[in-house]
């Protein structure tokens, strides 16, 4: 978060300066786990705005969104009616505007789902190469998931 004006440079290299964040959809266990999100003092708008960008990251695109051809297994929004005004449209829905539609919410299991495996996937390397030859048991839980995430993400960004 940020009290600094957030912008946009356009195509034609103008400053769009009607935006209040950057989330990077399905940035989560990438090099694209960034958000950015301007809190614009005495609106009271910065936890709206960390919640629709942190929406993103975790998979989450603007409602009535076609599916994202480089994320595998996302379901898109176009059952999300971008008119209800939930939390990833810019529309003020009122209480709705404070809610995910629900296929959002699977949007972003989905994204638990693709970190969960792809770090699965690493483990089982892992243990392979250290010539045990034995499958583990995965039973853990998200956030022990995230954690090996934020971890793996430190090691390799070094």
């Amino acid at each position: 978060m940020t009290g600094y004006n957030a912008y946009a440079i356009e195509s034609d290299g103008s400053k769009n300066m009607n935006v209040l964040g950057l989330g990077y959809v399905g940035g989560l266990c990438t090099k694209f786990f960034v958000a950015l999100g301007e809190d614009v003092a005495g609106t009271y708008s910065g936890m709206h705005t960390l919640t629709h960008e942190g929406g993103h990251v975790l998979g989450a695109s603007h409602d009535q969104s076609n599916p994202k051809p480089s994320i595998p297994g996302d379901p898109g929004s176009l059952k999300c009616p971008w008119k209800d005004g939930h939390i990833m449209s810019y529309v003020d829905g009122g209480p709705r505007h404070h809610s995910f539609f629900m296929v959002q919410s699977e949007a972003n299991t989905a994204s638990r789902a693709i970190a969960r495996r792809s770090l699965l996937e690493s483990e089982h390397r892992q243990h392979w190469a250290h010539g045990t030859g034995e499958v583990s048991r995965y039973g853990r839980s998200t956030k022990r998931i995230l954690q090996k995430c934020f971890s793996e993400r430190t090691k390799r960004d070094r």
